[in-house]
């Protein structure tokens, strides 16, 4: 008898635990209502006027969901999880695994100075103090947000090696590096050459043998080449309200900061691995046997902790980052969001070929990722207010205004021409305008100068701040063709004497 009551309470026990086992897993799953889910992002692409977008979503271990919206751009092509985006800061995270592998095989220390791995490197902390690994990893190095935002790190012209010598001979820090954080995509340029500098190897090769590899991402590289028989989705951009293709070569410089190409089902899997400390859903480890450690949680959402793997995330509401951490990329002509959660487990990518900095509302590939989050949670999204972008206009209003101006000189021009008499044409006219062909110099100069000043290109330029370069191009050229065109109508006006 007792055995019997024996079997039956352990009997019960077993089923209590299992049932709690089982409820757990039920409370820890996430249920996708895609038909929703598919409303909420083609209505948010069509309010962004957004050409497409690719999205996957992981759980733990699992790819829950990976699918494309809307177009590539050229053509009808539509995409998918495997077209290819450029994902700019997202390039990062892979920068810093590297870093974190060389550092785990004691190849670099991270207290160590820039300049033990690269002697020529003399950049340092406005007290003399020299800029560590570390401060490379962390942001502490007290260079700029702006100061990698400066167009010269687009100039096709420089290597990795010659942008980093560009950056020890022309940049200054603006601050010492003891607890000051501050985001800059040099840091991550930096870091990219030391590491060539560490391995001998050029930095798409370590890339390729240290992370693509061994995560098997099949479409992930630094080429549009990267799958050539799928068309890589075309940049674009909103410019006043139009959408324009904005297309432009990535140059070498930036491989280690924002050249990355890759896909939402390469990301999702590499997801997979930061959620997992660093193992593959084969067990495969990207870091050796100390695997990938928690992601820092001490700090909360608008709090200045940046890290170059990843840093907490503008989460579903403006005051909280909802656990959130993560990678996003935002370029010139395209959009990305990289963003996790370790305590839920959810991973979340989301790739727009669009960057719309000015158009409002503001949609963007982490807005919309929240969303997601949001709607995994089964709560409403967070809705953000529209933003106020009138300064935009008034570049475009200064040249509409000087346009005018300048036609405006043309028929007091032509006017002049016309109210003189023949015979008084030679006294009376001159070929040559002083102040006309003071003009005219000065538009030559300018649009000479400004890439020649910037160290870029105009089709950088216009490429990746068409709202600001367009209108002062326009009025360049405008002016320029006017003093050519009043300098030949005198000219033939003369000719008729």
């Amino acid at each position: 008898m007792n055995k019997s009551i024996k079997s039956i309470s352990l009997f019960a026990c077993i089923l209590i635990l299992l049932t709690s086992i089982d409820g757990y897993a039920e409370s820890n799953a996430i249920t996708i209502d895609e038909v929703k889910l598919d409303d909420h992002i083609n209505e948010k692409l069509k309010s962004g006027s957004i050409p497409g977008a690719a999205v996957a979503i992981v759980k733990d271990d699992v790819v829950l969901l990976m699918k494309g919206y809307g177009e590539t751009g050229k053509g009808k092509v539509k995409i998918t999880e495997e077209t290819p985006f450029m994902v700019g800061q997202i390039s990062q995270s892979f920068t810093a695994l590297v870093v974190r592998q060389l550092i785990i095989e004691n190849k670099i220390d991270e207290n160590s100075p820039v300049d033990a791995y690269i002697p020529w490197f003399t950049l340092s902390n406005p007290d003399g103090e020299k800029i560590s690994i570390a401060d490379l990893l962390n942001h502490t190095s007290g260079l700029t947000t702006a100061s990698g935002e400066k167009p010269y790190t687009f100039n096709a012209d420089y290597s990795l090696k010659s942008l980093v010598e560009k950056i020890n001979d022309t940049e200054k820090t603006a601050y010492t590096g003891e607890g000051t954080y501050q985001y800059s995509a040099l840091n991550a340029i930096i870091l990219g050459h030391v590491v060539e500098a560490v391995t001998g190897q050029n930095f798409e090769t370590l890339i390729h043998e240290r992370v693509i590899l061994p995560l098997n991402l099949t479409s992930t590289g630094y080429t549009e080449k990267v799958n050539p028989y799928i068309d890589m989705a075309s940049g674009h951009r909103i410019v006043y309200g139009f959408q324009m293709k904005s297309e432009y070569d990535y140059p070498k410089g930036l491989v280690s900061s924002s050249a990355l190409v890759s896909t939402a089902k390469d990301l999702a899997f590499y997801t997979i691995a930061a959620l997992n400390n660093g193992y593959t859903q084969e067990g495969v480890s990207i870091l050796g046997s100390q695997g990938l450690a928690s992601i820092e949680r001490s700090a909360g959402y608008n709090q200045p902790y940046y890290d170059l793997l990843w840093r907490e995330t503008e989460g579903n509401n403006e005051g909280n980052y909802n656990g959130y951490y993560g990678a996003i990329g935002h370029l010139p002509n395209f959009n990305s969001a990289m963003i996790l959660n370790q305590e839920t487990g959810i991973a979340i990518i989301v790739l727009l070929n669009q960057s719309n900095p000015y158009h409002s509302p503001a949609i963007t590939a982490q807005t919309i990722a929240n969303d997601i989050s949001d709607l995994l949670m089964g709560e409403a999204p967070y809705t953000f207010e529209p933003k106020e972008r009138g300064s935009i206009w008034m570049v475009p209003g200064v040249m509409i205004l000087l346009v005018l101006l300048l036609i405006n000189s043309i028929i007091k021009n032509w006017r002049m021409i016309m109210d003189t008499p023949l015979d008084d044409r030679k006294e009376k006219i001159k070929p040559f305008n002083p102040g006309e062909t003071s003009r005219g110099l000065l538009s030559v100069i300018a649009y000479f100068g400004f890439p020649l000043i910037l160290d870029s290109s105009w089709r950088f330029l216009t490429a990746a701040s068409p709202e600001m370069t367009l209108p002062v191009l326009v009025i360049i050229v405008f002016n320029l063709l006017t003093v050519l065109l009043n300098y030949f109508m005198r000219l033939k006006s003369l000719q008729k004497v």
